[in-house]
C-alpha cells in the first residue's frame, strides 16, 4: 500500500518542477545528452533526447508555476515530423518540424486531479497580435481550446484513450486526442494526451448556437450542451433525483452561465423534467413517449460504452448532454473515463468497477430516467440488439478488436511510460496490468451478454419508404450572400400510399430535424427541408416544409433519416469529390437522384441539375393528367390537363431562376406561342385549383 501511496502521492510530485535550478535547454543536433531536470529537492537529472510520440515544450513567463482557473501567458511549441517520424529534442528550432509554435494562455483544469503534481492543463491558442487563433495541432480540427491531460488516476494512461476511440468507431463523436511527451519550464513532465475541449463547434459538438434574442419557439429548441456532474464556482442549472435517494446536479454549459438567459435555462430544463416524468421515461409511444424527447440510438451507444468500461462516475459526475435547434435530446459524448475496467480510487476504499453490475442501479446512478429508459422492453430491445450488433465479430465491442486497440496503444506508448517508470522510481508493472484489462473486457462482455438476449420485440421492424432525393449542399450565389441559406433537401415518399412521419428525424451527426406528430407524407409526394424558409422561398418560388438544423457540410456529410425509435429509413453520406459529381460543390448544381428505384448510397445513382427556380422542383402529376407537347418546343407548346380539371395560372422560369413569363387561364388546355424564346432550357409552374406541377421544357 505504500509504494502505491507514493506512486500517486510522492511519485506524481517528480514531475512537477516547474522553477528548474538547471541551465536554460541548449538541444544540440548529433548530441543524446539533452537533460532536463525532473525533481526539486533529490536533483535526479534525466536524458530526454528523443521520442516516438509528439513533443511538447511549454515555457511561461519567468518559469512560473501554473495556476488554477486564471490563465496565464505562456509559449507552446510542438514538435512533430511528418510520417510517423521520430522526433528528437534539437529540433526545437526546427521549422518544418513544428507543428505548432507561439503564445497561449494556460491553467490548470480538473478538479478532481488538482492535488496531483501531475497536473492537467486547459490552454487556449493566440495569434501574434493577441487574438484566439483556431489552429490544427496533431492533425485535429482547427480550434483555439485544447486539454492537456495528464491522466490521472490511471497506471497505464490508456482508459480514457480506448473509450473515446470506441466510441469514434460506434459513429458517435467523442474528443479526439494525441498522445505526447511534455517538458514545462525545461522540467520533464512525461506522457499527457493533447485532446479537445468539449465545446459547441462545428468540428467537436456541432449546433446551432442559440443566440441572446432567441427566446421563442423553434429557435428556443436549440442548442444547448448540459452536463450532470459536481458543481464548480458560478455554474447555473437544476437538481433532479436519482434511485440512490440523492440528487443529481445538471448544469449549463452551452450558453455558458454568464450567457444563458432565464427563458433558455427553463426551456432545457423542461426537456429533462419531461423525460424523467413517469409518463415518458417508462413510455415507449412516439407521440408523448421518451422517443419523442430523446435520440435513442446516442443514449443506447452512451450506456453501452459506460457499461463495458464499467464506469462508476457514469450518469452522476461528466455525463454530458446536447440538444440541437428542432433536434431530439442527445446523450454524449462521454468523457473522463479513466476510473473504468477495473480501475477505482483504492486509496480512498473505493473499488466500484466491477464485472458484474450495472452502473446505473449502484453508486453514484445518476438519473432516474437512466433506470426507468433500461426498465422499459422497448429501450432494453434497442439496447439489446444494438449490444448484440457491436460485439458480432469484426464489430468494435467485439473482444478481439477491443484487444487490438488496446495492444496499438500499448505499443504506441510503451516508450514513454518506460521514462515514466523512471522518473517514478516504480514499477509500473505495465504488461501485467494490461492483461488485467483485457480479463476484465472478457469477463465485463460475458456479464452483459448473458443479460441482454432478448432483442424480439425490436428484431423485426419496418419503416416508412422514403428517400433522400435531392441533395443542395453547397450553392453558388453572389458574393455578398450566405450560401448555407440557399441549401435544401427533399425528400420523397416513393410507395403510392400516404405515410404518418410521427417520430422521424434526421439523426446521427449530421443535419437535425423532427417531423410533428401527426404529418402525413401522401403517396408519390415529396416534402422539402431547407436551411433558411424565407431565402428559399424568394429564391424558388415557394414554400419549403420547414427548416432544418445546422448547414450541410460543403465538404461531404452524413445523412442519417430515421424512425422514431432510431431504425435508419435511409442513409447518404455524400461527399464532393470523385466518384460523387463535383459540379454540386459551389458551381451552381444539385445532387439529384437519376431513378427514385436506384440505391442513393451509391454515387453513381446521382447526378445533377442546375440550381432552379420553383419550376425545377416538385411532384410529378398522376399518371395521364398532364400532358405537354411537344418537347422540345419549336414554335408552339400544347398544355392540357384530365379530369375536368383547370389551370389557374402558368408561369415559365429560365434556369437561373427568373421569372420569364406568366398565364392566368381558368380553361383545361392551352396553346402558348413561344417563338421569342432563345433556345435552352427552361420550367413551367402549372398551377390548378388544388395542385402545382413542375415541368422541365427545351427550346431548340
Amino acid at each position: 500500500m505504500f509504494k502505491y501511496l507514493f506512486l500517486f502521492f510522492t511519485g506524481f510530485s517528480a514531475l512537477n518542477a516547474q522553477n528548474p535550478s538547471s541551465a536554460a535547454l541548449t538541444p544540440v543536433k548529433g548530441s543524446e545528452d539533452v537533460w532536463f531536470q525532473n525533481q526539486e529537492s533529490e536533483l535526479v537529472q534525466f536524458n530526454f533526447y528523443s521520442s516516438n510520440l509528439p513533443m511538447i515544450f511549454l515555457q511561461t513567463a519567468g518559469g512560473q508555476g501554473i495556476p488554477d482557473e486564471q490563465k496565464i501567458e505562456a509559449t507552446m511549441k510542438i514538435i512533430e515530423r511528418p510520417e510517423g517520424q521520430r522526433n528528437y529534442v534539437y529540433d526545437i528550432n526546427t521549422l518544418d518540424y513544428l507543428n505548432f509554435d507561439g503564445p497561449i494562455k494556460i491553467e490548470t483544469s480538473a478538479s478532481s486531479s488538482t492535488f496531483f503534481s501531475k497536473k492537467q492543463y486547459a490552454l487556449t491558442t493566440y495569434d501574434a497580435i493577441g487574438e484566439k487563433d483556431n489552429v490544427k495541432l496533431l492533425d485535429m480540427p482547427k480550434e483555439n481550446d485544447w486539454i492537456l491531460s495528464g491522466i490521472a488516476f490511471d497506471t497505464i494512461f490508456m482508459r480514457d484513450f480506448i473509450s473515446y476511440k470506441l466510441s469514434n468507431k460506434l459513429g458517435q463523436y467523442a474528443s479526439r486526442g494525441r498522445y505526447c511527451e511534455v517538458v514545462l519550464n525545461d522540467s520533464y513532465q512525461g506522457i499527457y494526451m493533447l485532446q479537445e475541449k468539449l465545446k459547441s463547434d462545428g468540428s467537436r459538438i456541432d449546433l446551432n448556437k442559440i443566440k441572446a434574442d432567441d427566446t421563442v419557439l423553434p429557435k428556443l429548441s436549440g442548442g444547448y450542451i448540459t452536463k450532470s456532474d459536481k458543481w464548480e464556482g458560478n455554474e447555473l442549472g437544476w437538481q433532479m433525483p436519482n434511485y440512490g435517494g440523492y440528487n443529481t446536479d445538471f448544469i449549463n454549459v452551452h450558453p455558458s452561465p454568464e450567457d444563458i438567459l432565464p427563458v433558455q435555462s427553463d426551456y432545457i430544463q423542461s426537456v429533462f423534467q419531461s423525460l424523467a416524468s413517469t409518463s415518458a421515461s417508462q413510455n415507449s409511444s412516439l407521440v408523448d413517449g421518451y422517443p419523442s424527447i430523446i435520440d435513442i440510438p446516442s443514449f443506447v451507444d452512451f450506456m453501452l460504452i459506460n457499461e463495458l468500461a464499467s464506469n462508476p462516475d457514469a450518469y452522476q459526475f461528466s455525463t454530458y448532454f446536447h440538444k440541437d435547434r428542432n433536434g431530439k435530446l442527445r446523450a454524449g459524448p462521454i468523457w473522463d473515463l479513466n476510473l473504468t475496467f477495473g480501475n477505482d480510487l483504492f486509496l480512498f476504499g473505493f473499488d466500484r468497477s466491477k464485472t458484474d453490475l450495472w452502473q446505473f442501479t449502484e453508486g453514484n446512478r445518476g438519473a432516474k430516467f437512466w433506470n426507468d429508459l433500461y426498465n422499459d422492453p422497448v429501450f432494453k430491445c434497442y439496447l439489446t440488439k444494438r449490444w448484440k450488433e457491436l460485439t458480432a465479430i469484426g464489430q468494435p465491442l467485439n473482444e478481439n478488436e477491443i484487444f487490438d486497440l488496446v495492444d496499438e496503444t500499448a505499443v504506441l506508448i510503451s516508450e514513454s511510460v518506460d521514462r515514466q517508470q523512471a522518473i517514478w522510481g516504480f514499477d509500473l508493472r505495465f504488461e501485467e496490468r494490461i492483461s488485467n484489462l483485457k480479463s476484465f473486457v472478457t469477463q465485463r462482455i460475458q456479464w452483459m451478454s448473458n443479460r441482454l438476449t432478448n432483442s424480439s420485440l425490436c428484431d423485426q421492424v419496418t419503416t416508412p419508404t422514403l428517400t433522400i432525393s435531392k441533395i443542395n449542399y453547397n450553392p453558388q450565389v453572389e458574393v455578398d450572400e450566405d450560401a448555407s441559406d440557399f441549401e435544401f433537401i427533399e425528400i420523397t415518399n416513393t410507395s403510392s400510399s400516404s405515410k404518418d412521419l410521427t417520430g422521424v428525424y434526421f439523426g446521427g451527426l449530421g443535419l437535425t430535424y423532427q417531423f410533428p406528430n401527426g404529418y402525413v407524407i401522401e403517396g408519390n409526394a415529396s416534402v422539402f427541408l431547407a436551411n433558411e424558409s424565407q431565402t428559399f422561398e424568394s429564391s424558388y418560388g415557394f414554400a419549403p416544409f420547414d427548416e432544418f438544423s445546422r448547414s450541410l457540410a460543403n465538404g461531404g456529410q452524413e445523412l442519417a433519416l430515421l424512425d422514431g425509435y432510431g431504425n435508419q429509413i435511409d442513409f447518404v453520406d455524400y461527399d464532393d469529390k470523385s466518384p460523387w459529381p463535383e459540379e454540386a460543390d459551389g458551381n451552381g448544381s444539385y445532387l439529384e437522384l437519376r431513378d427514385l428505384d436506384l440505391d442513393n448510397s451509391l454515387p453513381s445513382s446521382w447526378t445533377i441539375e442546375t440550381i432552379l427556380s420553383s419550376a425545377a422542383i416538385g411532384e410529378d402529376p398522376p399518371k395521364d393528367f398532364l400532358s405537354i407537347y411537344p418537347n422540345p418546343i419549336d414554335t408552339y407548346l400544347n398544355i392540357r390537363i384530365a379530369n375536368g380539371a383547370r389551370f389557374q395560372k402558368l408561369t415559365l422560369w429560365d434556369v437561373n431562376g427568373r421569372q420569364v413569363e406568366s398565364y392566368q387561364t381558368d380553361k383545361s388546355s392551352i396553346r402558348l406561342n413561344l417563338e421569342t424564346l432563345e433556345s435552352g432550357v427552361y420550367f413551367i409552374q402549372i398551377a390548378t385549383e388544388n395542385r402545382t406541377f413542375y415541368k422541365k421544357l427545351i427550346r431548340k
